[in-house]
């Protein structure tokens, strides 16, 4: 009998199609979405490496392996990468027509991860900024 595959392993059935720039995986109780460029790079390693027999085990060796996804709904994954390449990807997946309330996605990707801040005048003129949620430090 033929080992498998982590690859083989993993997806357990499961599929992977890519639309442009886009790959969505689809595995039993998970799926994500992920850049092709590294969605090849995982894959290739999978393909590399023997199965130790044990699908879950084998699924989340591969799933630590890929540094930006944006998970489905209720698939036990968080969305991780950089904020620029997933909003690029919410942009690729909304022009697909994708529902996006179907996948996890990090609410302030819009946001370029600055908070607003704003200046405070003290009664000597000596101006501080703070985080605009922050109150200035009161001096003894």
């Amino acid at each position: 009998m033929a080992t498998k595959s982590i690859l083989d392993s993993a997806l357990n059935g499961g599929r992977a199609s890519r639309n442009g720039d886009l790959v969505i995986v689809a595995m039993p109780n998970q799926g994500f979405v992920t850049t092709a460029q590294e969605y090849q790079i995982v894959m290739s390693w999978a393909r590399s490496k023997q199965s130790n027999g044990l699908p879950h085990k084998d699924r989340a060796m591969m799933l630590e392996r890929f540094e930006t996804l944006i998970p489905r709904n209720n698939s036990g994954l968080a969305a991780r990468g950089n904020r620029k390449v997933l909003k690029r990807m919410v942009d690729d997946m909304e022009q697909l027509g994708m529902m996006l309330e179907d996948w996890t996605i990090p609410r302030d990707l819009d946001d370029d991860g600055m908070k607003p801040r704003k200046k405070i005048v003290a009664a000597d003129g000596t101006e501080t900024e703070v985080d605009d949620d922050q109150q200035p430090e009161e001096k003894a």
